[in-house]
């Protein structure tokens, strides 16, 4: 009787895609737009500063409490 066991990688690089792939779907449309813009900035001149900031922010600003009004 063979028995499959499910093979989990505990190293960063392999827990990655899922992270991102969690925070994709709890992000707000506002969020999602600041991660495609920081992904577009990444080529642009200053682009992968700015980029990896506008993402950075909107990762951030998805973890905070705001009301509808506020935002």
């Amino acid at each position: 009787m063979a028995m499959e066991v499910a093979v989990v990688s505990t190293s960063v690089p392999g827990r990655l895609p899922v992270s991102l792939a969690g925070e994709w779907r709890r992000a707000g449309p506002a969020q999602r737009f600041a991660c495609l813009a920081g992904c577009a900035f990444m080529p642009a001149t200053f682009g992968l500063s700015f980029g990896l900031t506008t993402i950075t922010l909107a990762w951030v600003t998805g973890r905070l409490r705001v009301t509808g009004h506020t935002r």
